[in-house]
């Protein structure tokens, strides 16, 4: 009997752009990480350099609209986002390829945080920093959900759940996020 693969167990290949946007992110916030613990000054200097803050986005500080995924203020959300491109991700990257891919991941990342700027406006919603690789998480699900929209996924590896409903789900939880 022969071998199975990975890809008959249900884990997609870990290659291409989004392998190199899981080595990049993971390189950074481990790097962040020992800045804040052994020279926090550092750190913390980074962590606002790279995060976007609409307010210094409106004086200028613009690269934050491409840096701010790259900074992870939370352990559990940065390997969610992380999990969400590596289970997703290759499916897209398959059908767009690695260099569109790429696009959509900074196309998706700058109108995210234009948007971010724009409501933070209002004085009432997206107020404060944004951080981590949340929103092109959900801008991978959302593309999944376009392309496989009849797909159901394992939840949690074990509990099958049509793609649309935990489409559904991420909406109504980043909706709240936006709204605190």
């Amino acid at each position: 009997m022969p071998r199975r693969t990975s890809s008959e167990l249900g884990l997609p290949p870990f290659t291409g752009a989004v392998r190199q946007i899981i080595l990049v992110s993971t390189a950074i916030y481990v790097v962040i990480l020992l800045a804040v613990s052994f020279k926090p000054t550092l750190g913390i200097a980074i962590q606002q350099i790279g995060m976007l803050d609409p307010g210094r986005v409106w004086r200028g500080w613009i690269w934050q609209l491409a840096t701010y995924p790259f900074v992870a203020d939370d352990p559990w959300r940065f390997v969610v986002s992380l999990a969400g491109i590596y289970f997703l991700g290759p499916s897209l990257e398959s059908r767009i390829g690695p260099g569109r891919f790429w696009a959509f991941f900074f196309g998706t990342t700058v109108l995210s945080g234009v948007a971010g700027v724009v409501l933070s406006l209002t004085g009432v919603i997206a107020q404060g920093p944004a951080f981590s690789m949340v929103a092109f998480a959900n801008a991978i699900m959302m593309a999944f959900y376009l392309i496989n929209s009849s797909s159901t996924l394992l939840a949690f590896f074990v509990i099958p759940v049509p793609a649309k409903w935990l489409l559904i789900f991420f909406i109504a939880l980043e909706s709240a996020y936006l709204l605190l």
